[in-house]
């Protein structure tokens, strides 16, 4: 008798509200951008493409969203990757003539075409939105978005009316990104308090 069961797959993301707030902040969403969202959505094009199913689930803080959505952010992403390249090209150039070093040469190459091959797909693919990106998968039916509260609070420690307002702004902040109200909710941190489930 085989056992029956179920998976799922939930990607969640959450970046306090970082840019411009401190040394690398903004950095550290061009880093999110290049090093974790653009590969995940180059892999589920990949997958739309091969006519593969997915039954992925992504959740993603407003405080994320709306950081994500910023303009200024977007309008530097392309000079933080013009960064990344001129350091793999400044590494591909010290290591280069030396049988020692050629791996680490080879590596740097490596980094190069895949900063190269990131902006390709950012301008190319999706249009420079990560949020229209995401979007036009959900609306085709291959990935669901789960909506949050609205600043990834702990919502067992808050008052009812603190986490209803919680509720109520992240569900706008997800319905203003992604064009329709949510049908999932990611509870931040996991924190669930009995009850939860009424005021949701």
């Amino acid at each position: 008798m085989g056992l029956t069961g179920v998976f799922s797959l939930v990607l969640h993301g959450h970046i306090p509200y970082v840019r411009m707030r401190y040394f690398r902040g903004e950095a550290w969403l061009h880093e999110a951008l290049l090093f974790t969202y653009l590969p995940l959505l180059q892999t589920l094009y990949t997958l739309q493409e091969d006519n593969v199913n997915t039954h992925v689930t992504l959740s993603f803080s407003p405080v994320l969203l709306e950081q994500l959505a910023d303009p200024d952010l977007i309008a530097r992403f392309d000079a933080f990757l013009d960064q990344r390249i001129a350091a793999a090209e400044s590494d591909i150039a010290y290591y280069g003539g030396d049988a020692f070093n050629e791996h680490l040469r080879y590596l740097a190459a490596v980094q190069r075409d895949a900063f190269n091959e990131a902006r390709a797909f950012w301008h190319e693919r999706i249009d420079g939105s990560l949020i229209g990106a995401l979007r036009l998968l959900q609306d085709a039916g291959r990935i669901e978005i789960a909506c949050s509260a609205a600043t990834h609070a702990y919502l067992p420690l808050l008052p009812e009316s603190a986490v209803q307002a919680q509720i109520r702004a992240g569900i706008a902040a997800y319905t203003r990104h992604f064009g329709r109200p949510p049908i999932s909710f990611m509870l931040p941190e996991h924190a669930y308090l009995p009850g939860l489930e009424n005021v949701l």
